[in-house]
């Protein structure tokens, strides 16, 4: 029988594609398990990773493996700066830059064996996703996102409202179209209600607040340390990953305002 944990990376064309939230308190370790996962499913699955201003995917333990996506317009508004010095950097020196002008580009050009690093805005990240349900192949995928309230949160605007409903909808085709997702979030409370619910496992990490109706006692979450973690789908268990043991991130992502 496989258990919670061994799903997370498991690849079942029967069950289609897993969705898990990983909760836990600043600095327990969230993002850190969120890069493990990524470098375990690169190998077999086009692994997307959300990128964010903090450019968090600096500390991903094989650099050589990034690759970043930008739609054209987005790269054009798009500035790097070195975190200590202020400067502006050319990521290109840096990384392997890829933009394209539609969505559909972008994808073809995303690889196995990378971490596929995807900037969009929130409004494009909707539509990337329907996008995915969508198009013509049935390559694995697994989507990455380091913080998820922005795009799913717990009381949506008036403008939010309808894209948080379409996107409940997406992430209901997300398994029968080999579509894995993996988001970290800090409370359950951040999150938009009938989104959370959806979420077939839940990993809790040191300072984690239990899911209402978890099978997971509070106080067992309570006596984690750096570095463990209690998986939870129909069953629960006890897992652990490694630290990453690279320096912080050394730049910082600014979009350019818009001229008036």
């Amino acid at each position: 029988m496989t258990s919670p944990a061994e799903w997370l990376v498991k690849r079942d064309i029967n069950i289609g594609g897993i969705s898990a939230v990983i909760l836990g308190a600043l600095g327990a370790g969230k993002t850190t398990l969120l890069l493990r996962l990524a470098e375990r499913l690169m190998n077999r699955d086009i692994v997307i990773w959300r990128m964010m201003y903090s450019c968090q995917f600096q500390r991903f333990p094989q650099q050589e493996k990034i690759i970043l996506y930008f739609l054209e317009e987005d790269y054009k508004k798009a500035e790097f700066r070195d975190l200590k010095t202020g400067k502006k950097v050319n990521i290109e020196d840096m990384y392997r830059v890829v933009t394209a002008n539609s969505f559909k580009r972008l994808y073809t050009k995303m690889k196995t064996r990378h971490l596929n690093v995807l900037y969009l805005d929130n409004d494009a990240w909707y539509r990337f996703m329907e996008y995915l349900i969508y198009r013509y192949d049935n390559r694995w995928i697994s989507l990455m996102f380091d913080e998820f309230k922005d795009l799913a949160p717990s009381y949506p605007t008036r403008e939010q409202w309808t894209k948080v409903w379409e996107l409940d909808k997406i992430i209901r085709e997300f398994r029968k179209r080999c579509i894995s997702i993996y988001i970290v979030i800090h409370d359950p409370n951040d999150l938009f209600y009938a989104i959370r619910d959806k979420f077939m496992f839940r990993i809790y990490l040191k300072g984690a607040k239990r899911i209402r109706k978890s099978q997971v006692w509070q106080r067992a979450i309570n006596k984690l340390e750096l570095g463990q973690a209690i998986v939870e789908g129909n069953s629960y268990e006890w897992m652990t990953f490694r630290p990453i043991l690279t320096q912080p991130t050394i730049i910082l992502r600014i979009r350019k305002r818009r001229r008036k």
